[in-house]
């Protein structure tokens, strides 16, 4: 009996290591890179694929410039691709320069945002983030249509604003 007890005690202890040790190194690492005086903000923790504590903010995006409503959108009539991701997240790093082809080739016709989860709190917890990178697809009045979890290539955003109508499909005039 008190062999079986030790057994669960050891398991029970490495159970415990394995959970919170993320939780106290990314507190700490918060800890060391906030301002005095400043209020910790909460974050997810459940993010699949994240970036360490440490790492720095996200460098924003070309529309950073553009004041947003609300809902994280830039309210100017047009649909809109939240992409939330970390500077840090391998499939959120290859997605970037995707995103800002996209950004560039349909300017005028579909938003593409990124955010990044650590800067964008807020944002994260409204758009219930838990995993990294995740797209959001929204219509001009910023409904959400669509959502995807994942690492998502250039070839497949494209079929997906087709799909959803937010650029015109194949053999369709503009």
């Amino acid at each position: 009996m008190k062999r079986i007890s030790l057994v669960a005690l050891i398991i029970g202890s490495v159970i415990l290591v394995v959970i919170a040790t993320p939780l106290v190194v990314s507190l700490v690492s918060k800890a060391r890179t906030q301002e005095p005086g400043e209020a910790a903000e909460p974050r997810q923790t459940a993010a699949a694929t994240s970036a360490p504590a440490s790492s720095p903010p996200a460098e924003g995006n070309a529309q950073s410039g553009v004041e947003k409503k609300a809902d994280g959108t830039p309210g100017n009539g047009l649909p809109t691709m939240i992409d939330f991701g970390s500077d840090g997240c391998m499939p959120c790093e290859q997605m970037k320069p995707i995103l800002k082809a996209l950004e560039a080739e349909y300017s005028g016709q579909v938003n593409v945002i990124l955010y990044n989860v650590y800067k964008e709190g807020e944002l994260t917890r409204k758009y219930g983030i838990r995993l990294i990178p995740t797209q959001i697809f929204l219509t001009a009045d910023g409904k959400e249509v669509d959502r995807h979890m994942g690492f998502m290539d250039k070839k497949d955003i494209v079929a997906k604003f087709k799909e959803l109508g937010f650029l015109p499909k194949a053999g369709s005039a503009k």
